[in-house]
C-alpha cells in the first residue's frame, strides 16, 4: 500500500473488501484489467491518505469504516454511472432504437406507396375496362377513381400520421412533408373539380 503504517488484518479486510466491491463494478462494466487496477491503486492511496491525515498512527477498524464512508460508492465508478447493469441495458436500449428507425421508414415507404399503388391500381383497372368494353361494344360505368382516391389518401394519411411521430428525424419529416403536400393538393382539385362540374 505504500503507506507509512501498516494495517492490521481487521482494517486491512475492510479496505479489500471496498476495493472488491468497486472492482466488481468495474469489471461488470467491461472496464480493461489495467484500468481497473490503476482505479483501485488510486483508491487504496486516497484510503491510506485519509487514514494518515486522521490518526498518527495505528488506526482502528471504526476508523477504516468512517474513510470509507466519506469515499464514493462503489456503483460511482461505474464509467456510465450504471454499474452491474451495463450490458442488460445495452440489450434494452437496442429494441427502441430498431423501432424507431422501422417507423421511419414504414412512414417513407407509405409516402411512396402512396403514389405508386393508387396509380399503379387505376391504370390496371382503365387497362382491364378498356378491353371489356371492346367486348361488350358500349361504354361501361366503373368507379374506381374513387377506390384509387380513398387508397391514395388511406395512404398518406398513414404516412402523415407516423411522420409525425417521428418528425425530428430526416425521413420522419420527408414523409410528413411529402405526403401533406400530396394530400393537400389532391383535396383541393377535388373542391375544384366539384364546383367546375356542379
Amino acid at each position: 500500500m505504500g503507506a507509512a503504517f501498516k494495517l492490521d488484518d481487521a482494517c486491512q479486510r475492510q479496505v479489500d473488501e471496498h476495493l472488491d466491491s468497486i472492482e466488481e463494478v468495474l469489471r461488470d462494466a467491461g472496464m480493461p484489467r489495467s484500468e481497473r487496477q490503476n482505479i483501485l491503486d488510486d483508491v487504496e492511496t486516497q484510503i491510506v491518505e485519509m487514514l494518515s491525515a486522521r490518526t498518527q498512527g495505528n488506526p482502528t477498524v471504526e476508523d477504516v469504516k468512517a474513510v470509507i464512508a466519506e469515499l464514493d460508492p462503489p456503483e460511482s465508478y461505474a464509467p456510465d454511472g450504471e454499474g452491474s447493469q451495463r450490458k442488460q441495458s445495452e440489450t434494452v436500449v437496442a429494441a427502441p432504437r430498431l423501432k424507431k428507425w422501422t417507423m421511419e421508414r414504414i412512414a417513407f415507404s407509405l409516402s411512396i406507396a402512396g403514389i405508386v399503388v393508387p396509380g399503379v391500381y387505376a391504370l390496371a383497372v382503365t387497362f382491364v375496362f378498356s378491353i371489356l368494353q371492346e367486348i361488350a361494344g358500349q361504354r361501361l360505368f366503373h368507379g374506381f377513381y374513387l377506390d384509387s382516391y380513398y387508397m391514395f389518401a388511406a395512404f398518406h394519411a398513414s404516412a402523415i400520421v407516423l411522420g409525425a411521430v417521428k418528425r425530428r428525424t430526416l425521413l420522419g419529416r420527408a414523409a410528413m412533408t411529402v405526403s401533406s403536400l400530396l394530400l393537400g393538393g389532391s383535396f383541393l382539385l377535388l373542391v375544384i373539380r366539384f364546383f367546375l362540374y356542379s
